[in-house]
Parts: structure tokens; sequence; C-alpha cells
């Protein structure tokens, strides 16, 4: 297996197995109708800019794991609210 940097042509691809995996994964966890919604040339144009901006696909994780973690509210135990 051979390891590179991402380069702009590769956008295409990483924005199918981003999407795939979104799919896969979050359907019956993220509401179907967000799921529904987002498409493969939205990831596409998503990850040309990250391309362009050089953005890795390590810091894009970073900050979707911190925005999580910013709208985390804290809950008592045994609380019904969501």
């Amino acid at each position: 297996m051979k390891i590179r940097k991402a380069k702009l042509v590769d956008a295409k691809g990483i924005a199918h197995v981003h999407m795939d995996s979104w799919l896969a994964t979050y359907r019956g966890i993220v509401p179907d109708t967000y799921l529904d919604q987002i498409s493969y040339g939205a990831r596409e144009e998503l990850w040309n800019d990250n391309l362009k901006a050089k953005i890795t696909l390590w810091q894009k994780m970073m900050k979707v794991i911190l925005s999580d973690l910013q709208m985390a509210a804290k809950r008592e135990r045994g609380s019904t609210q969501n």
C-alpha cells in the first residue's frame, strides 16, 4: 500500500467514501431527513475546498469532534431530558 497526500483529483473519491461511510454508519442514529438531503456533489465540493485550503482529514475530524463536544450539555443521572 502506498500512502500519499490527497490531491484535488482525489476529492471525488474521498467524497464517495465520506458519504458512503456516513450513510452506512449513521442510518438509524441521525434522522433520515438529514441523511437523505446530503449529496455526493456537495461532499465533493466540500473536499475540493478542504484540499485547496490544505485542510487534512485529521483537522476536519477534530473540528467535528470538538464542535460536537462544545454542543453537548451536561445531563444529570436519571434525567429523561435529551
